[in-house]
């Protein structure tokens, strides 16, 4: 019985020393992300600064997964360097209708 309360008392600090561990990880993790998400927002603000297709493809590829306002608003951007893109001219040249014929 003695090895047994022996074994449930290490099983039990082990279990509070990885729960310790992990809720310390987890509050490192977390300023990472948010370290993350500014720099991701410096750069998507920059890129919509300089406003150049290559500015904001440099963007996009860099934060692919990127989770802020400003990527709506950077995918938006380089849809308007297409032909009839947002706010550009509608495209009438029938010789460019991409991929889907549209």
């Amino acid at each position: 019985m003695k090895l047994f309360r022996r074994l449930v008392a290490v099983l039990q600090a082990l279990a509070y020393g990885a729960a310790g561990t992990a809720a310390g990880m987890n509050a490192a993790d977390a300023k990472t992300f948010a370290e993350l998400r500014l720099e991701e927002q410096q750069a998507c603000e920059e890129a919509l600064r300089i406003n150049t297709i290559e500015a904001i493809e440099e963007y996009l590829r860099k934060y692919p997964f990127g989770i802020s306002a400003c990527r709506a608003l950077a995918l938006n951007a380089i849809g308007g360097f297409a032909p009839g893109g947002a706010g550009g001219p509608p495209n009438t040249d029938p010789g460019t209708r991409g991929a889907y014929g549209g």
